[in-house]
């Protein structure tokens, strides 16, 4: 019984860890879109860090259901929140991949995807805090 309850304990601190990496990795996402000036400096550093955001969002699911696992899929209000925040996170990715689609040599399309990026990103970092102080 003791080493089940470990077990729990260690996947529960693997959640929150990979939790706060997502964090700091998107908080490193949103200053590339308010810092760097050049459309393809920042093009480039965000087409370098964004499978990886996007890896560890993945990675947040998969501990979040081996927890659920340890804890007999025990569906509370408060997993249901954390189901229904991942998949919007996972909805604004999608998005956000399909508007690299549209970037052209154009301003305005490069602000457009600029702008969306930083509303992603923002977005994501509100809703984490947000799960994180009432979870």
């Amino acid at each position: 019984m003791e080493n089940i309850n470990i077990t729990v304990s260690w996947s529960i601190d693997l959640h929150i860890f990979i939790f706060w990496l997502t964090i700091i990795l998107g908080l490193v996402l949103i200053t590339f879109t308010f810092t760097v000036k050049n459309f393809t400096s920042f093009y480039n550093k965000h087409q370098l860090w964004f499978p990886q955001y996007n890896i560890l969002i993945a990675s947040i699911a998969f501990t979040g259901i081996i927890v659920m696992a340890m804890e007999n899929f025990m569906f509370g209000v408060w997993v249901w929140l954390m189901i229904f925040i991942w998949l919007i996170l996972l909805a604004m990715a999608i998005k956000l991949k399909l508007e690299i689609y549209k970037i052209t040599n154009e301003i305005a399309t490069q602000e457009r995807f600029r702008k969306i990026a930083r509303f992603k990103y923002s977005l994501d970092m509100i809703l984490l805090f947000a799960t994180y102080l009432i979870v």
